[in-house]
């Protein structure tokens, strides 16, 4: 006996099979908002900040719990939740380096001056003016690159190395500092520079390192760059917002490490 179709029924679709993909999707999903969780949990403790754990903890348990059958009121809602505690991630990061840079000023010495941008090969670099750059030498106490600076580019706060090269010091400005800027060669641009003295400690993102750890050959380019090129990888990714942006970098940079592609305005890695 053929069973008899409801009017919606489509006969030749595997509606099993459809089940199956979205129950699939939807648990990709959920996993990816549970582990936007855990990184906000994480982000907040590290600034103390505890007020919201308890909403945080519900949310992973219940996407955890019913990881493929969260239904789509609940998934809109944990959507919600976790575009709210990034908003509040962002002003409190915002208001302690608000804060930080209110404490150290009037003790950290910062100066100020125009430059043109310039290239050389690839790198899009400024001249520091050599009165500026005695100074920045008298309060690090050192004349050897790199010398770790920080400051202004057009009112953009920058943490960037003073490096010797080519029998020169150089400013470099990549498109972390500088949207576009190979494409911005000859404009004059607005600096402040000053010695940082903070510990240029930047943890690697877990997802750059889950990403290195599946890709052999790139972890081990990755391992032989000097310090101050893992730095700026891990740090460019770190400071990424959406979930999408970090996962599109992640593979442009290990794109960049096999020689695949270019990334941070640097064709080779």
């Amino acid at each position: 006996m053929t069973q008899k179709l409801h009017p919606w029924e489509n006969p030749e679709q595997d509606y099993a099979r459809t089940l199956a993909k979205r129950r699939s999707e939807r648990r990709y999903r959920s996993l990816q908002l549970v582990r936007t969780l855990k990184i906000l949990l994480t982000e907040f403790k590290k600034y103390d900040v505890n007020n919201f754990n308890s909403e945080i903890l519900s949310w992973i348990d219940l996407l955890e719990d019913a990881v493929e059958y969260v239904d789509d009121e609940d998934f809109k809602s944990a959507k919600k939740f976790v575009s709210r505690m990034q908003r509040e991630l962002k002003n409190l990061k915002s208001k302690f380096f608000t804060d930080r840079k209110e404490d150290f000023k009037g003790t950290m010495k910062s100066y100020s001056f125009q430059a043109e941008l310039e290239i050389i090969g690839i790198n899009p670099f400024v001249a520091v003016p050599p009165d500026i750059l005695q100074k920045i030498f008298q309060d690090s106490g050192r004349e050897k690159s790199p010398i770790p600076i920080c400051g202004q580019i057009n009112e953009k706060t920058y943490q960037q190395n003073l490096m010797f090269f080519k029998g020169d010091w150089r400013l470099y400005v990549n498109t972390t500092m500088l949207k576009n800027s190979p494409k911005r060669i000859g404009e004059i641009f607005d600096f402040t520079i000053s010695h940082d003295s903070e510990p240029r400690i930047v943890k690697q993102p877990q997802v750059l390192s889950e990403a290195l750890a599946k890709n052999p050959e790139a972890k081990k380019v990755f391992d032989q760059l000097i310090p101050s090129k893992q730095v700026e990888i891990n740090r460019y990714i770190a400071r990424l917002k959406t979930e999408e942006a970090i996962e599109r970098n992640v593979r442009r940079a290990i794109g960049s490490l096999l020689g695949k592609n270019s990334f941070v305005g640097r064709d080779k890695p």
